[in-house]
């Protein structure tokens, strides 16, 4: 079994050789090796882990040995110096950004055996000249050509990879793709929103989720009669059998919309932000319906659906399952202020309410246990929901935007409350986070400027990136001794927050973790925290002394710059560096009480930019 992060951050490690017998490059392994020059990797590897070479930016080739299947995403990201690379036959997916930024790669030869290359794989590659995409290849994710400026060719406003589409001028109005052409990578169309009209050859096989996602104008997509794979009905795009409505084009004028009978599956985001429809018709050929169908309807008012359709049912214009178990889309067009969800339902789905602009209320039964991510995305004027004991978890997203929300009751039944989850809450002012949860996600309470207080039970081990970042109006924050790490930027600009204890079982504060909390006035850091991260007190200009205790080895980049009525701090013989400008414009710094020898101080690797710290008295305390 691989051990992730072996060797990460060893930046002297100049050349390493893998022995016969590991099947497998761990996670991170050796992430950060900024000196590797050259590494051999056997034929018994058959896995190669996410972010494995990152940042290896000494690296200049690499070869992957045959018995290699896959390429894990971030696998060789930032490798700045990587030259060319070999890929065998034997990998069968190119993962997310995994050769993002390697700025030296020139050529790439894509072997018969890959069917899938990752969004932004090969990002910012921008000395690519030549890649070879084989027909094998039936996706391309979104981004992963974006940057490659002297790779991808420009036809008429669209941009060409080896007989793909990867991505369109801004402004491009009228899209006739060149015959030839064999794909259309994800997105590819995404947002541009002067497009009326794409025309489609008869050699195009592949078309990516969401190519015209965002296209507001967008009339009319043609395809040829010839081609194999797709047609088009009144200018909206299905596969040719007509069993998939793959896109509708969101700039018709029409407001109502009859899902032709041979459909039985429609596709992820058909109606993405069309702001004409008003009624949609579902017919009982329909079997599957895509997330986020639609998503952004604003004028949506009914959703009908054939009362002969076996899986799905529309009650009083909005979408559910036939069992009634599952509220899959709310009519986010219609004018109601409140609404109560029926007492069948047990699981709300993935943004179900999302820019439901007229609710101000919502009634959740005792009968939902799942609340899918986003479902009441950007509902600006919903002020009250309750969140009743049956549901566990809290998704990503879930009142994302809820400006108008004020307060709200989480119960003990929540164990987990999802990334981004109260994001952008503006109005919230208090929030009880239950001793069920345990863990706080990215982003979950950012932007909430009117928080003014939170309690965070000791059940919390985890305090996600940018938790509380933005938080302007929080004044204390106590965090509980079972959480083990702060993310970064988690309490970043909580410009309000005037102290914080950290408890003993923390061992390690991210990077940028209290930037410009500009009225904090002090901090204790306990014993467990090994290093401090880059930018994690950076213009706390009201904190005047600081101690660092015996645990601590490294003090980040710009850790304290601008702290600018710091005028002490106490630095532990364990820490062995210094960051560049981790006290940069400290100049109030009068005293450094060192717990070591002046010989021991002289050892320490002091980076430019401290002199602030270097020309402060220093006592030396045994």
């Amino acid at each position: 079994m691989p051990i992730d992060c072996a060797f990460q951050n060893c930046s002297s490690l100049a050349s390493i050789t893998i022995p016969d017998g590991v099947t497998s490059i761990g996670d991170s392994t050796f992430n950060g090796c900024s000196s590797l020059t050259s590494v051999t990797i056997p034929d018994s590897v058959t896995s190669i882990g996410a972010g494995s070479f990152s940042g290896c930016n000494s690296l200049t080739s690499i070869n992957i040995p045959d018995s290699a299947t896959t390429i894990g995403n971030s696998a060789f990201r930032g490798c700045s110096s990587l030259t060319s690379i070999t890929i065998p036959d034997s990998v069968t997916s190119i993962g997310e950004r995994a050769f993002y930024e390697c700025k030296s790669l020139t050529s790439v030869n894509i072997p018969n055996s890959v069917m899938c290359i990752g969004e932004y794989a090969f990002f910012n590659c921008s000395s690519l000249t030549s890649i070879t995409i084989p027909n094998s290849v039936t996706s391309i994710e979104r981004g992963s050509f974006g940057g490659c400026v002297k790779l991808r060719q420009n036809e008429n406003g669209i941009y060409y990879v080896d007989g793909w589409v990867v991505g369109t001028d801004s402004s491009i109005v009228k899209a006739t793709i060149k015959v030839g052409t064999r794909g259309i990578a994800t997105e590819a169309f995404r947002s541009r929103s002067s497009l009326t009209i794409v025309t489609i050859p008869d050699s195009v096989t592949s078309i990516g989720n969401s190519v015209f996602y965002g296209c507001s104008r967008l009339k009319n997509i043609e395809v040829s009669t010839e081609n194999k794979d797709y047609k088009s009905i009144d200018g909206n795009l299905y596969t040719k059998d007509g069993k998939t409505l793959i896109q509708y084009a969101i700039g018709k004028a029409e407001s109502t919309f009859v899902i032709p009978d041979s459909v039985t599956s429609i596709g992820e985001e058909v109606f993405y932000n069309c702001s004409s429809l008003t009624i949609v018709t579902i017919p009982d050929s329909v079997t599957s319906i895509g997330n986020s169908v639609f998503y952004g309807c604003s004028r949506l008012k009914n959703i009908e659906v054939s009362t002969e359709n076996k899986d799905y049912k529309s009650i009083d214009g909005n979408l559910y399952t036939k069992d009634g178990k599952t509220l899959i889309q709310y009519a986010t067009g219609k004018t109601e202020s409140t609404f109560v969800i029926p007492d069948s339902v047990t699981s709300i789905g993935e943004y179900a309410f999302t820019l439901c602009g007229s609710l101000t209320s919502v009634t959740i039964p005792d009968s939902v246990t799942s609340i899918g991510a986003g479902a009441f995305y950007n509902c600006k004027s919903l002020t009250n929901v309750t969140i009743p004991n049956s549901v566990t978890s809290i998704g990503d997203s879930v009142f994302n935007g809820c400006k108008s929300l004020t307060s709200i009751t989480i119960p003990n039944s929540v164990t987990s409350i999802g990334a981004g989850a109260f994001y952008n809450c503006k109005s919230l002012t208090s929030i009880t986070i239950p001793d069920s949860v345990t863990s706080i996600g990215e982003y979950a309470f950012q932007n909430c400027s009117s928080l003014t207080s939170i309690t965070i039970p000791n059940s919390v081990t985890s305090i996600g990136e940018r938790a509380f970042q933005n938080c302007s109006s929080l004044t204390s924050i106590t965090i509980p001794d079972g959480v083990t790490s702060i993310g970064e930027r988690a309490f970043q600009s909580c410009k309000s927050l005037t102290s914080i204890t950290i408890p003993n079982s923390v061992t390690s504060i991210g990077d940028w973790a209290f930037q410009s909390c500009s009225s904090l006035t002090s901090i204790t850091i306990p014993d467990g925290v090994t290093s401090i991260g880059e930018y994690a007190f950076q213009s706390c200009s009201s904190l005047t002394s600081i101690t660092i205790p015996n645990s601590v080895t490294s003090i980040g980049e710009y850790a304290f710059q601008s702290c600018s009525r710091l005028t002490s701090i106490t630095i532990p013989n364990s820490v062995m560096s210094i960051g560049n400008n981790a006290f940069y414009g400290c100049y109030k710094l009068k005293e450094v009480n060192y717990k070591g020898t002046e010989e021991q101080w002289n050892k320490i690797e002091i980076s430019i930019g401290n002199s602030s710290l270097i020309n402060a008295k220093r006592n030396y305390i045994k």
